[in-house]
């Protein structure tokens, strides 16, 4: 499509528009943003539509209107309104790659309802995507994030989407100490899904690497899964590394077990109107019994 047919005013959910320079250029419902990306070392394609951009993210860490400044509006992504916010460390509440791995959640989901409602445990869930798309597919969600101004958030879509509280609890925990205690009381879950970010600071003396922890939190979660039927989605964005020691965890873990499945892909967003590619982060879906 020449560049000039192109039309911008598509009520996309989530669009990538065009990347290069060390920037990439994304439509989110009906606001155009471009962001800083360190993997876009390729060239931009569509350069006149990086003038349209509604906000832009700068290298100096500050936002960039076009016109009157804005501070939130609304998406709707695989049937969940999602509330979003201009943030000052360039997010907005929504990482789009959590779209490409929703569609095999419900229909793992789908799967184990034939046993009854199915319980998930979302650790490191954000602002709430996932968790409401399985509490609309008859899921019973646990909601784990340490920021309470992600749960608060989570909190506000939940409200967007007329989630009922006795379907989704959020809480502000951390995530392995809730691993912890929920062995100890003997608590069992269908699904768990888990995006940890790379590096994360508890406090001012306490902090830890994805890969110091990943041991300790993939064996953590495989403790609370259903000894049944079960499946774990594990998103990440750091080392390519990372997905091949979570799947030799989980075949270790499931070593007596004949019913196995277990996939790892890299998430990508395709470009619209390309065949480029930007990659996105990574998954490892594992299941037993499914």
């Amino acid at each position: 499509m020449a560049e000039k047919d192109k039309d911008l005013s598509m009520n996309h959910a989530y669009e990538l528009i065009d990347s290069g320079d060390n920037q990439k250029l994304e439509r989110f419902g009906e606001k155009l943003i471009a962001r800083p990306s360190s993997v876009c070392v390729w060239q931009q394609r569509l350069p006149d539509f990086w003038k349209k951009a509604d906000a832009v993210y700068s290298l100096k860490n500050k936002w960039i209107f076009k016109g009157a400044p804005f501070s939130e509006w609304q998406v709707e992504v695989q049937g969940v309104r999602l509330k979003l916010k201009i943030l000052s460390n360039g997010q907005l509440g929504f990482f789009p790659e959590h779209r490409l791995y929703l569609p095999q959640l419900l229909e793992k989901l789908s799967a184990l309802k034939k046993s009854g409602s199915p319980r998930l445990l979302n650790l490191f869930a954000y602002t709430g995507l996932a968790s409401y798309v399985a509490a609309l597919a008859g899921a019973q969600v646990t909601h784990i994030d340490s920021s309470k101004k992600a749960i608060t958030w989570a909190k506000e879509n939940a409200q967007l989407n007329s989630i009922a509280p006795d379907r989704v609890r959020l809480l502000p925990e951390d995530a392995i100490k809730f691993l912890e205690r929920e062995k100890r009381r003997g608590n069992f879950y269908d699904v768990i899904l888990l995006d940890p970010p790379s590096f994360s600071r508890l406090s001012k003396s306490n902090s830890w690497t994805l890969e110091e922890i990943l041991r300790t939190l993939t064996l953590a979660s495989l403790d609370l899964l259903n000894a049944k039927k079960a499946a774990i989605f594990f998103t990440n964005h750091s080392s390519v590394f990372v997905n091949d020691i979570i799947r030799n965890l989980f075949l270790d873990y499931c070593s007596k077990r004949s019913d196995v499945f277990t996939e790892q892909r890299v998430l990508r967003l395709k470009e619209a109107d390309s065949k480029r590619e930007l990659p996105s982060g990574s998954l490892f879906v594992g299941t037993w019994g499914i």
